[in-house]
């Protein structure tokens, strides 16, 4: 694969799958509420991989831990959870609209 896609896909389908979720959970929500709340909290998670106590290095050493908060803040990172998430809102309204033939 290419290293641009190496690199950034991961974190792009990580936040589309956020928003994924979030509407799943949230079904009755708008898109924009369900986008709003999916990048607030991805954005706070890459946050977070700032704080470097022993107890927060303790949880992302573990597997789930690693995966669902990750190891090192990137701007990238911030950049590409929002992609995810907006593109996925860009989806979801996209197939929600009526179709033009009914």
């Amino acid at each position: 694969m290419p290293g641009f896609v190496v690199l950034y896909a991961g974190d792009v389908l990580w936040g589309a799958m956020f928003f994924v979720l979030g509407a799943a959970l949230w079904p009755r929500a708008t898109v924009l509420r369900v986008w709003s709340l999916t990048t607030l909290l991805t954005e706070l998670i890459e946050l977070s991989q700032l704080y470097q106590a022993s107890w927060a290095q303790a949880v992302r050493a573990t597997r789930v831990g690693g995966l669902l908060l990750g190891h090192v803040f990137l701007w990238s990172d911030v950049v590409c959870v929002a992609l995810g998430t907006s593109g996925a809102a860009l989806a979801a309204t996209v197939l929600a609209r009526p179709s033009r033939g009914s």
